[in-house]
C-alpha cells in the first residue's frame, strides 16, 4: 500500500513538473505499466502549443524508467522552443529531491 502511495505521488509530481515547463497543457497522460521482459515502461503524452510531445522509455526499475522519460520530453521540449522560441527551456527537474 505505501508503495502504490509513493509511485502515485511521483506520477503527480511528474505532471506537475511538466506543466511549469510549458503553458497550455492538454491531455496531460502519464502511464507506468510493468513490461515483463523490460520492468517498467513509462509513457508521458501531452499537447501543448499545438504540438504533441510523446515519450515512451523502458527500465528495470520504477523510477529509472520515470527519470528516462522526463529526459525524453526534455529533449524534446528544448528542441520545441529552440525552433519557436528565441529564448532556453526551463528543464523538468528530476527526482534527487525525493
Amino acid at each position: 500500500m505505501k508503495k502504490l502511495i509513493k509511485d502515485s505521488l511521483m506520477i503527480e509530481q511528474t505532471k506537475e513538473r511538466i506543466r511549469r515547463i510549458l503553458p497550455q497543457i492538454e491531455k496531460l497522460d502519464v502511464k507506468i505499466e510493468l513490461n515483463h521482459t523490460d520492468g517498467y515502461l513509462t509513457t508521458i503524452k501531452f499537447r501543448s502549443l499545438g504540438k504533441d510531445f510523446v515519450a515512451k522509455k523502458a527500465a528495470p526499475f520504477y523510477r529509472e524508467s520515470l527519470e528516462k522519460s522526463l529526459k525524453a520530453i526534455n529533449s524534446q521540449v528544448a528542441k520545441f522552443r529552440n525552433k519557436r522560441f528565441t529564448h532556453s527551456a526551463p528543464r523538468v527537474e528530476a527526482y534527487t529531491t525525493i
